[in-house]
């Protein structure tokens, strides 16, 4: 689990390198009022997130947010578990294909009241 200090208010986290790769179980909870956001660079054209076929990742109360890349999974590529509970995920510009991409084997679980997967 990784947890973020309710005393540091953090609006956005950037990610601007490779793909973060998930190969065991990773719980990101957001302690705040409102959701965390993460974001690519516009420089980045892989996906944030690469759940492996054994890993497990589970959001809650996160924004994800898709940049302007083309391809399948931009936002998550799905082999293992995925868990989204009032998560959204954001087509943040003009990219095209998928924001998640679950693979043939993979699983993903969604608590639609408050999840949106949205253009």
């Amino acid at each position: 689990i990784i947890t973020f200090s309710p005393n540091i208010e953090i609006d956005t986290i950037f990610l601007t390198k490779s793909t973060i790769e998930i190969n065991k179980n990773i719980t990101l909870i957001s302690p705040f009022s409102s959701p965390i956001k993460i974001k690519s660079t516009t420089n980045v054209t892989h996906p944030m997130f690469y759940i492996g076929q054994f890993g497990t990742l589970t959001l809650n109360k996160i924004n994800l947010y898709a940049q302007n890349h083309t391809g399948e999974g931009r936002v998550i590529m799905n082999d293992g578990k995925l868990n989204l509970s009032d998560v959204q995920v954001v087509e943040d510009t003009n990219g095209t294909g998928s924001a998640i991409l679950n693979m043939k084997n993979a699983s993903i679980k969604i608590n639609a009241y408050n999840s949106v997967i949205k253009n």
